[in-house]
C-alpha cells in the first residue's frame, strides 16, 4: 500500500514537470528513483575571504544542492550561476556550472576583477533559494600598467623648480593602484638637478621625485622614469626652460664717449637685458633718460632685440661742455648710467705753456688761448684770450709746442714760431717778438719740435737735433753757452728718437739710452753730479728709456718696461718719490704704475698709464694736478673725472690733455685764460676746452 502511494505521487510530480515544462525541485529527465526535493543552495566549500584581482579564487567555491533542512540533495544537471556585488565588479572564468551526481557544482577558475575592496559572491539557481558568501576582500593584482599621472609638458624658468612634480602611476590590469613599487627617475637632457630620484609608489599607486630643478640653459629638459614592476616601459617627462623675469641690465656700447656739445655721440648707447642667469630677454622695453648735462634723446624708448640688446636712436649732448649722464632702466632691475663728455673743441694735438696753451685740430688748423703779452697766441694781436683763437697765417700744422712765452709748430716739416723772442727762441735770426708765425731760419726739415722756457729744439729725420734761443747753461747742446738766433746742431751727432726741452736743460733718447745737457742744478741731468754740461751726457744707472720729460729743475722719464723715474730737485714732491729729497740719479717714483707717457713743466709732472689713466704729482698751488685740491702731492695722484687720456702736457701752472675720443681738457691756473673754458677761473679738475 505504501509503495503504491509513493509511485503514484512520483508519477504525479513527473506529470506536473512535463505539463509545466519547468524543472522544479526534484525534477530530472526521468521519474524513476527520485529522492528528496532540493529547495536551496548551500556551500560545500565556501569562497575565500580574500582574493587577488584577476586571479582565480582559491579554494574554488563548491555549491551543494540542499533540501529544506539543509541536507545534501544528490541531483545532477542543476544549473548554478555565480554573481558578484557591488556594481562594477566582474566575474570571469567558470561562472555557470551544472551539478554533478552528488548535487555539487565546483566553480573552478572563478575570478573576480574590479576595484579593490569588499566583494560579495552570490550563487543562484532557478527556483531555489540562493546562497551568499561572506564579504571577500579583493586586493590589487599584478602591476600591469605604468603611466604618466602628472607633471609632463611643463614650462618653468630655466634654473628653477618645476611647479608640478613629474608623477607616475602603477596599476594592475583593471586600474587598481599598486603600492610599494620602486620607481627610478633620471635626467636625460637639459642638465639640472633631481632630488628623490628613487621613489616608491604610495597607496594611490603614485610616485614622484621630491624636486626637479631645470638646467640653466633655455630649452628642452627631459626626465625618464622606469620601474621593475613593469619592465620594458620607460616614461618620459618634458619641461621647457624659459627665461626668467628681467634681472640684470648691462652696458653694451656707448659709455665714456666725447662729442661736440649739442651733437649726437658717435656710438648710440645700448644695453643688454637678461634674467638672473644671463639669458637675453627679447621684446622688452627699456627706458632711457637724460640725468645730467641737458641734451636730448632721439627716438622712442627701444625694445630689446633677440639678443636682449636695446639701442637708443641717438643721444645728443647738452650745449654746455662737461659731463653728461644718461640712465637706462627697467622696472625691478638696477639701472645703469652712461657718461659722455661734451666738448666744444676736439683737437689732435695740445700743449700747455707758461700761461697759454695751443692745439691743432684734425685738419691742421692751429689755435691758441691764454696769455698773449708777447704775441704767443699768434693771432696778430696782444690781448689775452680765454678760449681758442685761430693762429694767423693759414698754415696747416702737423704739431705744435708751447714755451714760456712763445709757440712753435711744424708745417710740412718746416718750423714756424711766434711770440716772445728776447733770446732768439723763434729762430728767425732776430730778437724781435712776433704775433704771427714766422719761419725758422735755415730751411731745415724737422719731424718733432719742443719748446723750452726760452729756447726751442727740433729733431731732424736722421735723428740729429738742432736747438736755438737761450743758452746760458748750455741747454742748446752745441758745446757753448752762447745764445743762438738760428738753429745750431746739437753736438756729437746723436740719432735721437725723443727730445724734451725744459726750463734750462734738455734731454733726449738714443736707442733707449738717455742723454741730458744744460743746467745741472740739483742734479737734474742725472749723471750723479751737479755740474752743467754743454753737450749731451749719458744719464747714469744703465736704464733703458722710452720717454723723457725735462721739467724746471728736475727730470722724469719712463723705462721701456713702463716704470717711472725722476731725479733732480725734490722740493714740493717734484720727483714723486714720497718725499722732498733731491736725487742726483734716477730714482723710482712711488707706486707700481705702468706708464706709457710723461711730461713735466714748472713744478709738476703728469703721466698716463698704459690704459690711459692720468696721474700727476708735485706743486699744486693752482690745481694743476687735477685732483680737486690745491694740495701739493709727493706721490702720483689720480686726475679726477675718469677720462681716458691719449696725451698729457704739463704747463707752468696748468695742464692739458687729450681724451681717447679726441676731447680736449685743461685744468689749473686760469687767470689769463690758459684753461680755455671761456672763463678766468682756475680749475682743480679737468674741464672741456670750448670751441672758438
Amino acid at each position: 500500500m505504501h509503495i503504491a502511494l509513493s509511485r503514484r505521487s512520483r508519477l504525479a510530480d513527473g506529470l506536473v514537470c512535463a505539463v509545466l515544462g519547468v524543472l522544479a525541485a526534484g525534477c530530472t529527465g526521468s521519474t524513476e528513483n527520485q529522492g528528496p526535493f532540493a529547495t536551496r543552495l548551500g556551500f560545500a566549500v565556501a569562497p575565500p575571504v580574500a582574493a587577488v584581482n584577476g586571479v582565480p579564487l582559491a579554494p574554488a567555491p563548491v555549491i551543494q544542492l540542499q533540501d529544506a533542512q539543509g541536507a545534501p540533495v544528490a541531483l545532477q544537471g542543476r544549473l548554478i550561476v555565480a554573481a558578484v556585488t557591488p556594481t562594477g565588479a566582474a566575474l570571469s572564468g567558470t561562472t555557470e556550472v551544472r551539478t554533478d551526481a552528488t548535487g555539487k557544482a565546483t566553480f573552478t577558475g572563478l575570478t573576480i576583477s574590479g576595484a579593490v575592496g569588499a566583494k560579495v559572491l552570490r550563487f543562484e539557481s532557478a527556483g531555489l533559494a540562493s546562497v551568499t558568501a561572506s564579504p571577500l576582500q579583493l586586493a590589487p593584482g599584478a602591476a600591469a600598467t605604468f603611466t604618466v599621472a602628472g607633471g609632463n609638458l611643463q614650462t618653468a624658468q630655466a634654473g628653477a623648480d618645476v611647479a608640478v612634480l613629474p608623477t607616475v602611476l602603477i596599476s594592475d590590469a583593471t586600474g587598481n593602484p599598486i603600492a610599494g613599487a620602486a620607481v627610478l627617475f633620471t635626467i636625460t637632457s637639459g642638465g639640472g638637478t633631481l632630488q628623490g630620484g628613487t621613489a616608491v609608489t604610495a597607496a594611490d599607486g603614485r610616485a614622484a621625485p621630491t624636486r626637479w630643478t631645470l638646467g640653466n640653459t633655455v630649452g628642452l629638459n627631459t626626465l625618464s622614469a622606469t620601474t621593475p614592476a613593469v619592465p620594458g616601459v620607460t616614461l618620459e617627462f618634458t619641461a621647457t626652460g624659459v627665461q626668467g623675469p628681467p634681472a640684470i641690465l648691462t652696458i653694451v656700447a656707448g659709455d665714456g664717449q666725447s662729442a661736440i656739445v649739442g651733437l649726437p655721440t658717435t656710438i648710440a648707447p645700448s644695453v643688454k637685458l637678461t634674467d638672473a642667469l644671463g639669458h637675453p630677454l627679447a621684446n622688452v622695453a627699456v627706458s632711457f633718460a637724460v640725468t645730467a648735462g641737458g641734451g636730448v634723446l632721439n627716438g622712442p624708448n627701444p625694445l630689446t632685440d633677440a639678443s636682449g640688446v636695446a639701442t637708443l636712436g641717438a643721444w645728443s649732448l647738452g650745449l654746455a661742455p662737461g659731463m653728461n649722464t644718461l640712465t637706462a632702466s627697467r622696472a625691478g632691475v638696477p639701472s645703469v648710467t652712461f657718461n659722455a663728455t661734451g666738448i666744444d673743441f676736439p683737437l689732435s694735438v695740445v700743449d700747455a705753456g707758461g700761461d697759454h696753451s695751443c692745439g691743432v685740430d684734425g685738419v691742421g688748423t692751429a689755435y691758441c688761448w691764454g696769455a698773449n703779452g708777447s704775441g704767443q697766441i699768434g693771432n696778430g694781436g696782444g690781448a689775452d684770450v680765454n678760449k681758442p683763437t685761430l693762429v694767423g697765417g693759414g698754415h696747416v700744422f702737423s704739431t705744435i709746442t708751447t714755451g714760456l712765452q712763445h709757440s712753435c709748430g711744424l708745417v710740412a716739416g718746416a718750423a714756424y714760431c711766434w711770440g716772445g723772442n728776447s733770446t732768439g727762441q723763434l729762430g728767425d735770426g732776430t730778437q724781435t717778438s712776433r704775433s704771427l708765425p714766422v719761419p725758422v731760419a735755415g730751411g731745415f726739415t724737422f719731424i718733432a719740435i719742443d719748446a723750452g722756457d726760452q729756447f726751442t729744439c727740433g729733431t731732424q729725420p736722421d735723428g740729429t737735433a738742432r736747438c736755438w734761443g737761450l743758452n746760458t747753461a748750455g741747454q742748446l747742446g752745441d758745446g757753448t753757452q752762447t745764445n743762438r738766433l738760428t738753429p745750431v746742431l746739437v753736438a756729437d751727432g746723436h740719432a735721437f728718437t725723443g727730445l724734451s726741452a725744459g726750463s734750462v736743460h734738455s734731454c733726449a733718447i738714443e736707442a733707449a739710452s738717455l742723454f741730458c745737457w744744460g743746467s745741472n742744478g740739483q742734479g737734474r741731468l742725472g749723471d750723479g753730479t751737479s755740474t752743467n754740461r754743454p753737450v749731451p751726457t749719458a744719464v747714469s744707472g744703465g736704464l733703458s728709456f722710452m720717454a723723457v720729460a725735462a721739467g724746471d729743475s728736475y727730470t722724469c722719464a719712463v723705462t721701456t718696461a713702463g716704470a717711472g723715474y725722476c731725479w733732480g730737485n725734490g722740493t714740493f714732491g717734484f720727483l714723486g718719490t714720497g718725499n722732498t729729497t733731491g736725487q742726483l740719479l734716477p730714482t723710482p717714483i712711488s707706486g707700481s704704475l705702468v706708464l706709457s707717457g710723461i711730461h713735466s713743466s714748472g713744478g709738476h709732472t703728469c703721466a698716463r698709464t698704459t690704459t690711459g689713466q692720468g696721474y700727476c704729482w708735485g706743486f699744486n698751488s693752482s690745481g694743476e694736478l687735477g685732483d680737486g685740491t690745491f694740495t701739493n702731492r709727493l706721490v702720483p695722484t689720480a686726475v679726477l673725472g675718469g677720462a681716458v687720456f691719449t696725451s698729457l702736457r704739463a704747463g707752468a701752472e696748468h695742464t692739458c690733455g687729450l681724451g681717447s675720443a679726441g676731447s680736449t681738457y685743461c685744468w689749473g691756473k686760469n687767470t689769463r685764460g690758459a684753461v680755455g673754458d671761456g672763463t678766468n677761473f682756475s680749475r682743480t679738475r679737468p674741464v672741456g676746452v670750448v670751441r672758438p
